[in-house]
């Protein structure tokens, strides 16, 4: 298996990367939907702040940037027909 699927695999017992990426785009997909317009703040782990990126970002899971290791981040996003993306 190319080294590029292993780390997309789940590990004994657990969530594939891929999964997790799926499940939290569409996590941000219904909040960004229910809370359009208004302030949002989402409290999560790295994992999660990761995969915001690659989202936010329009970057492909396979190719994923390892310098997107988040410890600790603070991001501002507004979609395009509502201002520009900011990150902080």
């Amino acid at each position: 298996m190319p080294a590029t699927y292993k780390k997309l695999a789940a590990p004994h017992s657990g969530e594939s990367l891929t999964g997790f990426h799926l499940r939290t785009c569409r996590a941000l997909d219904r909040i960004l939907r229910e809370y359009a317009g208004q302030s949002i703040v989402v409290v999560c782990h790295g994992g999660t702040v990761n995969v915001s990126f690659i989202y936010f970002l329009g970057l492909s899971l396979l190719k994923y940037p390892p310098i997107l290791e988040a410890m600790l981040t603070v991001t501002t996003h507004a979609h395009p027909e509502e201002g520009s993306t900011q990150q902080e």
